[in-house]
């Protein structure tokens, strides 16, 4: 049972974990596109990858974030093989028509060209919960510093407010709630550290 206490407590790493994913709620609500539902699971393993990355000591640090991210692409890569339509054929079919279509979307930039593309857009923000999830539990539990953790998950919902109406207020009043919270539970930290 004490290999599963956090010195920093399990009540910081919900905190982390509500804030980001008020974020990430506002993007869902957002609805910027079909597919979004992917993103609570990135989310969840980015959580998880960012703690066990923070909390291990034995693997050289660099080597830890190499083997997250690499398994975070390989959240991502699956969570856009369940979503995109069966019809393509097999994961290895959907990943070679997401490859393909990714790089006529880069043809097509580098050719000046105006472009979007759905597919492509869900992966990119797939990839931002990614890293939003990973970092924000990466900066409190292993920097210690709370600051990104607030402020990167505050921007994304203050961004999606902006320029999304069915986007509810009340997100910001949790955002917050939540944000005053970690603060709070943070310096009490600090504080017992220097003690």
């Amino acid at each position: 049972m004490n290999r599963l206490a956090l010195r920093e407590g399990w009540s910081t790493f919900i905190l982390t974990s509500l804030v980001v994913f008020v974020a990430v709620w506002s993007i869902r609500q957002a609805d910027w596109a079909d597919g979004l539902q992917i993103l609570n699971r990135v989310m969840i393993y980015g959580l998880v990858a960012g703690l066990i990355v923070a909390k291990q000591r034995r693997i050289p640090g660099w080597i830890a974030h190499l083997a997250a991210l690499v398994g975070g692409a390989g959240v991502v890569l699956f969570q856009m093989t369940e979503y995109l339509d069966d019809r393509l054929g097999s994961r290895a079919d959907k990943l070679s028509w997401l490859a393909d279509r990714g790089g006529r979307w880069i043809d097509q930039i580098a050719g000046g060209q105006q472009t979007d593309d759905l597919y492509l857009f869900v992966l990119f923000i797939s990839i931002t919960t990614l890293m939003l999830a990973y970092s924000s539990v990466w900066f409190v539990f292993r920097a210690r510093w709370v600051w990104p953790a607030l402020i990167f998950p505050g921007l994304l919902l203050f961004i999606n407010l902006g320029y999304s109406h069915r986007v509810p207020t009340g997100l910001v009043v949790f955002y917050l709630f939540f944000a005053l919270l970690l603060l709070v539970r943070f310096r009490m930290l600090e504080r017992e550290t220097r003690w």
